[in-house]
């Protein structure tokens, strides 16, 4: 097993994404190098931890999902269902792990995750508030 774990943030600059890079930047085990966030977003080109109000970690967030993921040994998704899919997709290609938290998943979104579990390790909580 690494020293770190190497991972990538998808929805880096959202609220939970940005309490996920800081809370790994924070801890020695785990390595942020790569982050994602939707075209078009604000946060494109910027240091993902100076988004999470951290001093710069030297990680861009990226809108090319396929890059972000294939730096990373394991994902970590906080997005919206239609984005959680394409994620599952392209983990279970590059087989990397896949955590997420993503909300508001239906059938369908849920039988993708499902499919991306028969090749990779995924693991779906909806609710990870420690409350």
């Amino acid at each position: 097993m690494p020293d770190t774990l190497r991972l990538a943030v998808l929805g880096a600059s959202g609220r939970m994404g940005r309490a996920v890079v800081k809370a790994a930047l924070e801890d020695s085990r785990f390595e942020i190098v790569s982050a994602h966030a939707r075209a078009g977003s604000d946060g494109i080109g910027k240091d993902a931890a100076t988004l999470a109000g951290c001093p710069p970690c030297g990680v861009s967030v990226s809108d090319d999902l396929v890059t972000v993921v294939d730096a990373a040994d394991v994902v970590i998704d906080f997005t919206r269902p239609e984005s959680t899919v394409d994620a599952a997709s392209v983990c279970a290609s590059a087989r990397r792990a896949l955590v997420s938290g993503t909300t508001g998943m239906d059938g369908a979104a849920r039988a993708a995750l499902a499919e991306a579990a028969s090749r990779i390790p995924v693991f779906w909580a909806p609710n990870m508030s420690i409350g």
